[in-house]
């Protein structure tokens, strides 16, 4: 197809020339046609989700840096733990990081000592050495496993995000279809990495439900924190924004009305 000639429209304003000019090889399908107005509001809207797409990028390092992506409640009296000598009455997890409620039963003396309910935190293992697997109890090579591959997806889903937002931003300057179509991959992309690490997040505590009761207890009760539900959030947003960069990415050929002028304000 030859390439369009540039037509100069008595009545536009300078700004609706350049906007023209600049626009010229916007599309290359003749049978679309798309109005100035169309075109500005598409630029609003895809800004708008660059920028909501920036606000989520803190939202997600919220998510992945808390530890409230299961809480565990042991009841109103506790679950007695026979092997720790504790009674285990609330937890909370996150990707790196635990935290429980415990009464430590102890003997000073002869007699009983009870120091009262006090809540423990600790990290989890990343490269614990020969010596940790025969003292800790609460080391376990599943989980261990489980741990590194969420320090991987986390550091890849950053990576991939601040991709997303710097190939969207790139739109902006290059009105060609094919980029739009390139960030809204790269937002899909990063939405399936987060789900990978939503779905080990979830085998992780069946895991610790089902063999690993060190950190979850048997009877006791267990529910998604807000972590959990933050992540998805953050799921359902890029995957938002890569569908709207999706459908704005059709390839269209400017129709500028020659009996409008609009402000490109």
């Amino acid at each position: 197809m030859p390439p369009r000639k540039k037509v100069v429209r008595k009545g536009h304003s300078k700004r609706i020339k350049r906007f023209e000019e600049e626009f010229d090889d916007y599309g290359l399908d003749p049978n679309a046609t798309i109005t100035v107005e169309e075109l500005l509001n598409e630029r609003r809207h895809l800004m708008a989700a660059t920028f909501t797409a920036c606000f989520t990028l803190f939202f997600w390092i919220i998510a992945i840096g808390s530890s409230y992506w299961v809480t565990i409640d042991g009841g109103p009296d506790g679950i007695y733990m026979n092997h720790t000598k504790v009674t285990y009455f609330h937890g909370h997890m996150g990707l790196f990081r635990m935290c429980r409620s415990v009464l430590r039963h102890a003997w000073i003396d002869g007699k009983p000592s009870e120091e009262g309910v006090k809540e423990e935190c600790r990290y989890f293992y990343v490269s614990p050495n020969k010596v940790d697997y025969t003292t800790d109890s609460m080391l376990d090579r599943t989980i261990l496993e489980y741990t590194r591959s969420q320090i991987g997806f986390c550091c890849v889903s950053i990576l991939l995000i601040l991709m997303a937002i710097a190939f969207s931003m790139y739109t902006f300057t290059q009105p060609r279809y094919m980029f739009k179509r390139l960030a809204g991959g790269v937002h899909f992309i990063t939405a399936g990495v987060m789900l990978v690490m939503i779905e080990i997040a979830s085998n992780t505590a069946h895991y610790e439900r089902e063999h690993f009761h060190m950190r979850h207890p048997m009877h006791a009760s267990w529910s998604s924190g807000i972590s959990y539900f933050l992540a998805w959030m953050c799921l359902l947003t890029f995957a938002g924004v890569g569908t709207m960069f999706m459908v704005y990415s059709r390839k269209r050929k400017l129709d500028i009305a020659a009996d409008r002028d609009f402000s490109l304000s």
